[in-house]
């Protein structure tokens, strides 16, 4: 049983400038994502919060978008 158990309920996860994953709707969405980067946030920062909030317990269980970007990763 885990100790602890954090949900991640990003908007748009934009993938990486390397990925070859990228699918086709995450490429027509990125202009979108430019202009408002609020709806979602980038796969490396979503993986950064992702790893610290697993190593450091948190207060949070459940991280919303707008948590996942406000998260202080200094």
């Amino acid at each position: 049983e885990l100790a602890e158990k954090y949900i991640f309920r990003p908007g748009f996860i934009m993938p990486g400038p390397n990925s070859k994953n990228a699918t086709l709707s995450a490429k027509l969405f990125e202009p979108f994502y430019r202009l408002f980067p609020m709806i979602g946030i980038d796969a490396t920062e979503l993986a950064s919060v992702m790893i610290n909030v697993g190593l450091n317990t948190h207060k949070l269980t459940i991280f919303e978008n707008r948590d996942l970007r406000a998260f202080d990763l200094t």
